[in-house]
């Protein structure tokens, strides 16, 4: 579980860096939407959402080992995700492909996991 929420945390920072999407906040204000990569302030790391990837990913890592928890857990992510879009933080789709990050890290961490027992 911890090397998948390190994998997440490292590829969304990367990503929020790379892509530079500007926040909706930032349409709403000033009229400022798309992408302005490399940009290094606050306002343009809107794609992906960190708080719903590291959300998600551990929803997904504990799913994947106790069904019951995991399920609570990926709600709660599911609640985390719907926050930073009505907060203005995130577009849908920042938090969707927050989503996918983390089930591609948590498959990728599971698999490597089960070929280590082996």
């Amino acid at each position: 579980m911890c090397v998948s929420i390190i994998l997440a945390d490292t590829l969304v920072i990367v990503l929020k860096y790379m892509l530079g999407q500007a926040r909706p906040i930032m349409y709403i204000k000033d009229n400022i939407y798309g992408f302005y990569p490399f940009t290094f302030r606050h306002d343009f790391d809107s794609m992906p959402s960190g708080h719903t990837a590291l959300n998600a990913t551990l929803a997904f890592s504990i799913f994947a080992k106790n069904k019951k928890i995991g399920i609570l857990l990926i709600l709660w992510a599911i609640l985390v995700g719907l926050s930073r879009m009505f907060l203005c933080k995130h577009y849908l789709s920042n938090v969707l492909i927050s989503y996918a990050i983390s089930i591609f890290v948590v498959l990728i961490s599971y698999s490597l996991e089960k070929k280590l027992q082996k």
